[in-house]
């Protein structure tokens, strides 16, 4: 539908955008260093996100953007938990969310819209000179993507990715383990989507992506170069209601899966659940396989080949995971005003934040988002056309 008041908003942001390009990377307001930040959409998974930034001492949330009144009125009752004054708040319909972008006092925007919605509201803020973190899904085409990317080296504001999975305990010790060569070179890597109940549906499969590049030093020079679509029968852990005790629990059985099998410069092989199960929400977990060891999530189980022993038997990744146990994972102690209740989600939110407060390198976390997000969409062209091989497109050229 025509929308003129859109254009003329997105018109004329264009217009500032190289002036916004030249300002420091987290524009604040005078004599204050706390980001102020508003969030356009609170349903669910927002509000996760809203109950951390309300304790986070860096944030100040000023506004909120949300038509469904049962979700607005969630997140006011989060405001008022947790002692703040009411927030503005902007709900007259689709189109509201322009009227928070338009605000000189907003310096970030946290986008929990539909994630069909995403590119319109990520682009339109980018130009307006604000932040963006959002869910996984950046657009809806390859043309989207790429646009994202430039508007976020034309406005010099970033785009962030809250994907709370990569911020497991699990996986941030691993990924210590990674950098300090226990596995040695990595070969294979596994992602699976997150083990949800099936009251908990989400319209794409969530891996932690984010992860997955850090380990495979995408930022460092690794990079995609191919993807395509295959689906076999595979090991993987089913989550579903005990029959007796009706409580969902992990079970072990063999499903086809549809995988996302890429390719990196370096030779590995990267498999991303792309499909999560509707009725029975599976997982494939999360394993890794390098020439000096493995890791098995799911089975809780390490393998060093290393360790010299004749057997070379599986052993509980308990020690490691303790002995790796990352620094991020307490990186939540000082910022937040009590210790989050979502470790994961504040995990990210702070990673964020922290993104704001350095100057940019050359590596920006919209390249990483870009490429996370173009995954699923390639995934689907290639189960389209059979399991082809598509090319993954370089959105850091």
């Amino acid at each position: 539908m025509h929308n003129p008041g859109r254009r003329r908003l997105i018109r004329n942001t264009a217009i500032i955008a190289p002036f916004l390009a030249c300002m420091p990377s987290l524009a604040l307001h005078a004599g204050s260093s706390r980001l102020r930040v508003a969030f356009i959409g609170t349903g669910s998974w927002g509000r996760q996100y809203l109950a951390q930034a309300l304790q986070h001492r860096h944030l100040d949330v000023t506004g909120v953007c949300e038509h469904d009144n049962d979700a607005l009125q969630a997140a006011l009752d989060l405001f008022r938990q947790a002692g703040y004054t009411r927030p503005a708040v902007y709900r007259e319909g689709p189109g509201a969310f322009e009227s928070v972008l338009a605000r000189a006092d907003i310096d970030a925007v946290i986008i929990a819209a539909p994630w069909h919605q995403h590119y319109t509201i990520a682009k339109a803020a980018l130009l307006a000179g604000k932040h963006v973190a959002c869910g996984p899904v950046m657009g809806n085409t390859l043309e989207e993507h790429f646009d994202i990317v430039r508007t976020c080296k034309q406005s010099g504001r970033h785009y962030f990715t809250l994907e709370e999975d990569s911020y497991r305990r699990d996986l941030l010790a691993v990924s210590n383990m990674v950098s300090e060569g226990v596995f040695g070179e990595l070969e294979t890597l596994h992602a699976g989507a997150r083990q949800v109940t099936a009251a908990l549906p989400l319209p794409y499969p969530a891996y932690p992506g984010g992860a997955v590049a850090g380990m495979l030093d995408l930022p460092g020079g690794n990079r995609y170069t191919t993807i395509r679509a295959v689906t076999a029968e595979q090991e993987c852990v089913i989550n579903k209601p005990h029959p007796r005790s009706r409580e969902h629990r992990l079970y072990f059985t063999k499903r086809p899966v549809r995988t996302a099998m890429l390719g990196t410069s370096r030779g590995q092989e990267v498999f991303l659940q792309s499909a999560a199960g509707q009725s029975e929400p599976l997982s494939t977990g999360f394993r890794i396989k390098g020439t000096g060891g493995s890791w098995m999530d799911v089975a809780g189980s390490v393998f060093i080949n290393s360790k010299g022993s004749p057997q070379q038997t599986w052993e509980a990744d308990t020690p490691y995971l303790s002995r790796f146990d990352h620094r991020r994972w307490y990186a939540t102690q000082t910022p937040y005003r009590q210790l989050p209740d979502n470790r994961e989600c504040s995990l990210a939110l702070h990673h964020f934040v922290e993104i704001l407060q350095k100057p940019a390198g050359d590596w920006l976390p919209v390249y990483t988002a870009a490429t996370n997000s173009a995954i699923g969409l390639l995934a689907e062209q290639s189960a389209e056309q059979g399991g082809a091989v598509m090319t993954m497109p370089d959105f850091s050229a």
